[in-house]
């Protein structure tokens, strides 16, 4: 366990370290813990130097370099600090101070106590943890006092479904897929498909780099000749048979350089005509690419650009892109390329909007945080499926540096997840089945930030996505908390930051993703109580608490 924790007032211990922070005459607040070694503090007052009161940073956690201390004993040591600013430091000190726990814990039926224990047991068992009861009731026992006014919120709520989850089902409207279409892009410019176009031609019954090959060896041999006058036959060969075969080599390549019906290209001579196939295939990829033309419909842009470049595809304006794409590539004949109606369903899927209906939940269920990175097709850095054992694509699977950080949201009192469910399941396992989307939020005092949505891992054209999951969830809290669904919006990292207090360890999308954002619901009130995210993981083994950010047992029982 770390020394110290968030909080916490604190002092070097060092009377003479010349970093003004970590000696003696700094008074600090630790701020957050950021691993089993590390912290952060900002200071409160400082005696060598002028700091700003509320400057960070990251220190060793350890009772070494540091100790608890008051204001009142440090303004007793140095009564004459300058840089004390009363006000400020008090601020500061509220901001961060323990959470206070007011409500009643949420009682659990044994039933569903009973039930919690066997789902979360089995889930971790399968993914290699050592779960018991003991340490699985601690954090039952922890999540059922730190979620209990959530808990009492949503079983208020109509579409409730006694799973500390509100459920139902949702038309969504498909946007621009970027990330299957680069991968489409990156697919029509692989070797598999640009070798369809490159049939080799030979010279004679030789290649083209065996002749190129042959040319430089008799060169080398005239060379040879030209500098060594004693020497009469090279490989059994003279000197004027080397100059002829030099010679005949020499026109073999010039008639190849010459000719409009071969690109030579490095060592190897191709067909020309197939060889520019390649080249309408990149200005293809450009024009989608570069030019920003690509839409669900071909539009003057698009138009202009195709009649230039494939005059004979005729192309008109209104056409599906995705038809007019198909049309093109077929002409080129990247039609013909193994996997090419699999890879070109992707992409037209990608780029055709359309109602999609998914079961979409509203969850507080423990299950659901420690799956909350099982993504149908993705995992996040806070999967506790460390081996990839569910087999996800390299490309698009972690290793859970911060997969305790499921327990960091499961154990706060304010974080809930949005995530969705492909429409065909029809089970009561709405946690163990993979998730679509997914997207924390986090609730207090009226106020409502969003974190990043997963997995769209560049968040490029995905606003629209942030909006929509946002409005359903500003709804569902108006409705729970029987208020007008009267909400303003402030969208970046540093609005949320700005009411935001992180303790434990999880990953704070927040705090670095600017789409994130903070919805407040209209109010009378100049100010709210800040949202405090987070919570130090319980061991589910041994039920002690610890900061290790990588796993979510502690070192003893992992």
């Amino acid at each position: 366990m770390a020394a110290f924790k968030v909080g916490d007032i604190i002092t070097g211990t060092s009377e003479h370290n010349d970093y003004s922070y970590t000696n003696s005459k700094a008074l600090l607040l630790v701020t957050s813990i950021t691993s089993r070694k590390y912290m952060y503090v900002k200071i409160l007052c400082n005696v060598s130097y002028r700091h700003e009161i509320g400057n960070s940073y990251e220190v060793i956690n350890s009772e070494e370099n540091f100790k608890h201390t008051t204001i009142e004993e440090f303004m007793e040591k140095y009564p004459s600090c300058y840089s004390m600013d009363r006000n400020k430091m008090d601020k500061l000190i509220d901001r961060y101070k323990p959470e206070s726990i007011e409500s009643e814990p949420y009682d659990l039926s044994d039933k569903m106590r009973t039930e919690l224990l066997e789902e979360m047991k089995t889930l971790l068992k399968t993914y290699h943890y050592h779960p018991t009861d003991d340490g699985l009731n601690t954090i039952i026992d922890e999540w059922c006092k730190n979620k209990a006014d959530l808990i009492r919120m949503f079983e208020k709520h109509p579409a409730y479904n006694g799973k500390f989850q509100i459920a139902f089902d949702y038309d969504f409207d498909r946007k621009f897929d970027h990330d299957a279409i680069r991968r489409f892009y990156d697919w029509v410019r692989s070797a598999n498909v640009l070798n369809l176009f490159k049939k080799e031609v030979k010279i004679g019954e030789y290649e083209y780099k065996e002749v190129r090959n042959l040319y430089s060896m008799f060169d080398n041999f005239v060379y040879i000749f030209r500098n060594y006058n004693d020497i009469e036959t090279i490989n059994g060969m003279t000197r004027d048979e080397c100059r002829e075969k030099r010679k005949e080599c020499e026109k073999l390549l010039n008639e190849y350089h010459n000719s409009d019906e071969v690109v030579c290209d490095g060592n190897h001579a191709y067909d020309a005509k197939l060889y520019n196939v390649i080249y309408k295939i990149n200005q293809l990829v450009d024009i989608l690419r570069c030019n920003g033309v690509l839409s669900q419909n071909v539009n003057d842009d698009a138009k202009r650009l195709f009649d230039g470049y494939f005059p004979d595809a005729k192309i008109g304006k209104g056409t599906k892109m995705s038809r007019a794409v198909n049309k093109i590539l077929t002409m080129l004949g990247v039609d013909k390329a193994p996997d090419y109606n699999k890879e070109f369903a992707k992409f037209s899927d990608a780029i055709n909007p359309l109602k999609i209906t998914r079961h979409t939940v509203i969850s507080i269920h423990p299950v659901d945080f420690f799956t909350m990175s099982f993504g149908n097709s993705w995992s996040s850095c806070q999967t506790i499926d460390k081996g990839n054992d569910r087999g996800i694509d390299a490309d698009h699977s972690w290793h859970g540096s911060s997969s305790s950080g499921v327990m960091s949201y499961m154990l706060d009192g304010t974080s809930c997840m949005f995530y969705t469910v492909d429409a065909e399941y029809n089970g009561d396992k709405l946690e163990l089945e993979n998730k679509i989307n997914r997207n924390m939020f986090h609730y207090y005092d009226n106020q409502l930030l969003q974190g990043r949505v997963y997995p769209q891992c560049n968040d490029r054209g995905a606003n629209d996505l942030y909006r929509d999951i946002r409005e359903i969830v500003q709804k569902i809290f108006a409705d729970m908390l029987e208020v007008p669904n009267y909400w303003t919006n402030k969208i970046g990292a540093h609005h949320c930051s700005a009411v935001a207090v992180s303790k434990g360890t999880h990953y704070r999308d927040y705090e670095n993703f600017d789409t994130c954002n903070i919805s407040t619901l209209k109010d009378d009130r100049d100010t709210h109580q800040y949202i405090r995210i987070g919570h130090d993981p319980i061991c589910p083994c041994c039920g002690t608490e610890h900061n290790r950010s990588e796993v979510i047992e502690c070192c003893e029982c992992y």
